[in-house]
C-alpha cells in the first residue's frame, strides 16, 4: 500500500473514532466507532497485502505459523 492511501485510511480512522467518542447519540456513537474499527481492519488487510508472497518462507523457517 502506498504511503498517501496508508494515511488516508488512518486518518479516517481516527476521524471516525472521535468523531463517535463526541456524538451524544448512542446509536450514532456505536455505529461510528464500528466504523472506524472497519476501517482500520480493512487498512492492516490491505497492509500486509504486501507480505503474502514471503509468508511460505517464514513458514518454512519457522518464524510463522498458521
Amino acid at each position: 500500500m502506498n504511503r498517501p492511501l496508508r494515511f488516508t485510511l488512518f486518518t479516517f480512522m481516527f476521524l471516525f473514532g472521535f468523531i463517535g467518542l463526541l456524538i451524544g447519540v448512542p446509536v450514532m456513537k456505536i455505529s461510528m466507532i464500528v466504523l472506524a474499527v472497519l476501517m482500520g481492519v480493512l487498512a492492516d488487510f490491505i497492509d500486509n497485502l504486501k507480505d503474502r508472497p514471503f509468508q511460505q518462507y517464514n513458514e518454512l523457517h519457522g518464524h510463522y505459523k498458521k
